[in-house]
């Protein structure tokens, strides 16, 4: 057997599907078919061909196992990417980022925002316990996996290789109808954009005119779908492929409703399968196999070394290990010691500059609270010197508000509060007729209320008209005493602090 031998293995839970295939001329040629029981899986001679020759291993997973998307990240590269697409995996399907196995493409468009640089990155990936779950079994009898695919990716990574007339197409809708699976694939010349399943036959082949135009408007309606996607793929062709008793029918059913050309394609024309019973729905793995003697895109299967050392190379590799180790033990202490002399010699210098700085910072703690309560003495003075009245401006502008047959026999000043003072008139106002000395204090009742700084407390609380006491004189006196508060002044704006 050719170390140049491919195998594709697919287990759908009842039965284990395994081919073999060997390359010829611009084809394959199918060495090994076998379908048989999942329990108790390849016999015991297969599995013992696989362990001697290490040929390459394609395990096909069901589609709903790996998943596909296309998402939107800052213009990342590397393992940052990698960490970003996994954090979006776990983000939008559950679970940790390291739940999810993941292979991806960064495609060529960069858009430019304000944020910074976005690209958008096609996204293949699996949860690691559902690929663990297909490919233990096999591992556990000593068949080692070289990749990991989907059908849906297998055919559209075949079509890319040896498809027809691929050359001037920029987008195309890969179909594929078999009797056990039906799906379509609508690509791109980087990626598989789009993958959707299409309806099974359920009537077993007796309305085949009528499944044919299920499947057709399927196919249409995906073309539909793919217009809406922006940027929108400009598909150039449907390719359909698969069992030939339905892709005739549906190549003349899609091309005579449709402005998209049809074509068929024979899948089956690039494997020889001899004597083999190899169903339209077995070329999917057929096709599997093939990718896997070469470069496989997409895989997800985490590459485990198959280096192993005999028992003599082993031996020697320990004792060149405790060779190496002996020399290098001085060498290691003596650098050891040189190193724990430089940190004392820096810990010193370190402590040393500490204590300055800490000394400093207490000198300036100091200054700081010497400061702080100066400046608290320099507030408090200038608020009690804001909250007492300039008794003499208060005099002066009385004094102006004041009639001139008004006159003050007695003012006091009571400070009841840091902000309020009572203001304490008594006085009297003398003309030569009672009613010009009541018209006198009315004029200054009035100049009173309209006074900014003053506020009558009440009326005035004696208030007498009497004659003059000489007998001789003839002048009218109104005496009165009434209370006043001074307004507490209204603090200046300081000035800005340079």
């Amino acid at each position: 057997m050719s170390k140049k031998t491919g195998f594709c293995l697919h287990d759908d839970g009842a039965t284990t599907t395994l081919v073999e295939l060997q390359p010829m001329r611009g084809s394959w040629r199918v060495e090994t078919f076998a379908r048989v029981a999942s329990t108790p899986g390849p016999d015991a001679a297969t599995v013992a061909r696989i362990r001697r020759s290490r040929p390459s291993v394609v395990v096909m997973v069901p589609d709903e196992v790996i998943r596909h998307a296309v998402v939107t990240l800052p213009a990342l590269r590397g393992k940052a990417l990698e960490r970003a697409l996994a954090g979006s995996i776990a983000r939008d399907q559950g679970g940790e980022a390291h739940d999810w196995r993941l292979a991806y493409r960064s495609l060529a468009e960069v858009e430019k925002t304000r944020a910074g640089a976005r690209q958008n990155q096609f996204l293949v990936f699996a949860n690691r316990a559902e690929l663990a779950a297909g490919l233990d079994p096999l591992v556990a009898r000593g068949i080692a996996p070289t990749g990991v695919q989907a059908e849906y990716l297998a055919l559209d990574q075949f079509f890319r290789r040896h498809g027809p007339e691929l050359a001037e197409l920029k987008a195309w809708n890969l179909v594929f109808v078999g009797r056990r699976r039906q799906f379509l694939v609508i690509g791109t010349r980087e990626i598989p954009l789009l993958v959707r399943p299409l309806p099974e036959d359920l009537s077993g082949g007796a309305n085949r005119d009528e499944y044919v135009g299920r499947v057709a408007t399927e196919i249409e309606r995906s073309l539909h779908f793919a217009r809406q996607i922006d940027p929108a793929p400009d598909i150039g062709r449907i390719v359909i492929a698969g069992d030939p008793a339905m892709v005739a029918p549906l190549v003349a059913q899609v091309g005579g409703h449709g402005d998209t050309p049809v074509v068929a394609w024979d899948l089956a024309q690039h494997f020889t399968t001899g004597p083999h019973d190899v169903q339209p729905d077995d070329l999917l793995l057929l096709a599997g196999a093939a990718l896997g003697l070469g470069r496989l895109e997409f895989d997800l299967l985490e590459r485990r070394s198959r280096w192993r050392l005999g028992r003599e190379s082993r031996r020697r590799l320990q004792v060149a290990s405790v060779a190496a180790a002996t020399v290098a033990l001085p060498l290691l202490t003596a650098g050891g010691l040189l190193t724990a002399r430089i940190q004392q010699s820096y810990l010193a210098e370190a402590r040393g500059r500490l204590g300055e700085a800490t000394e400093r910072a207490r000198a300036a703690e100091a200054v700081y609270a010497t400061q702080k309560v100066l400046l608290a003495r320099e507030n408090r003075m200038a608020e009690v010197a804001g909250d007492k009245p300039d008794l003499e401006a208060v005099l002066v502008r009385l004094a102006d508000l004041t009639p001139d047959p008004v006159t003050f026999d007695a003012v006091t000043v009571q400070e009841r509060s840091s902000s309020h003072f009572l203001l304490t008139i008594e006085g009297t106002s003398a003309a030569a007729t009672s009613a010009e000395a009541q018209a006198a204090f009315m004029t200054f009742l009035a100049n009173l209320d309209e006074a900014s700084f003053l506020l009558r407390r009440s009326e005035p609380r004696l208030l007498r008209l009497m004659p003059a006491e000489s007998a001789r004189s003839d002048r009218r006196t109104s005496r009165f005493q009434m209370d006043l508060i001074l307004k507490r002044r209204t603090p200046e704006p300081e000035g800005e602090t340079l």
